[in-house]
C-alpha cells in the first residue's frame, strides 16, 4: 500500500517538475525577447508603418478616424518594431470598447522636429491608480489567461529605445 502511495507521489512529483521547466524556459524567453531591443533603423514614412498595422489589427466593429498630414512623414526608425508598436496600443484600445459604438481615432502630424502620434478610444479608459503602472512588465488590468501584461511595457522599451516618448492620458476614475 505504501509503495502505491509513493509511486503516485513520484508521478505528480516528476509532473510538477517537468511543467516547472517548461515555464521556465517560456519566462526565459520573454525575459529575452525584452531584455535587449536591438533596432535595424532605416527612414521611413510612419504614415505607412501606422497603414501596415492597421491593414494587421482586426478592427470588426470599430470605427476609426483618421488624420495625418498629407506630405509624408520621414521618421529614422525600425519599421518592424513600429508596426508591432501599434498592433499593441490598437489591441489595447480594442480591449478598452467592450461596447457599442466602438471608436479608435489615430492622429499623426509633424510637431517641428518631432512627430506626434495620437491613439484615442471612446472605451473606459485606465483608472487612475494604475496609471503610474502600465508600462511595468506583466501589469494587466485585464484578463491574466489572454493578456500577460506585456505589451505596453514593450511598446515603452521600443518607443524610448527611439528616443521617442509614450504616455497616457486617463479619464477614467
Amino acid at each position: 500500500n505504501k509503495v502505491s502511495d509513493a509511486s503516485s507521489v513520484l508521478t505528480h512529483a516528476d509532473r510538477i517538475i517537468r511543467n516547472s521547466k517548461e515555464l521556465l524556459v517560456t519566462l526565459n524567453g520573454i525575459q529575452s525577447k525584452f531584455s535587449v531591443t536591438s533596432l535595424n533603423l532605416c527612414a521611413a514614412d510612419i504614415r505607412e508603418v501606422m497603414s501596415r498595422a492597421l491593414d494587421q489589427f482586426k478592427c470588426e466593429g470599430v470605427g476609426i478616424e483618421y488624420s495625418a498630414d498629407e506630405h509624408p512623414l520621414p521618421v529614422l526608425l525600425d519599421p518592424q518594431h513600429m508596426k508591432e508598436v501599434f498592433i499593441n496600443i490598437l489591441n489595447n484600445s480594442l480591449q478598452a470598447m467592450p461596447q457599442e459604438p466602438r471608436l479608435l481615432c489615430i492622429e499623426m502630424h509633424k510637431n517641428k522636429f518631432w512627430v506626434d502620434i495620437s491613439i484615442s478610444d471612446n472605451g473606459c479608459g485606465i483608472a487612475k491608480d494604475n496609471l503610474d503602472k502600465i508600462f511595468i512588465p506583466f501589469f494587466s488590468t485585464g484578463n491574466r489567461q489572454e493578456n500577460w501584461g506585456l505589451g505596453l511595457s514593450y511598446c515603452y522599451r521600443v518607443i524610448m529605445a527611439h528616443q521617442g516618448r509614450i504616455f497616457e492620458i486617463g479619464r477614467a476614475s
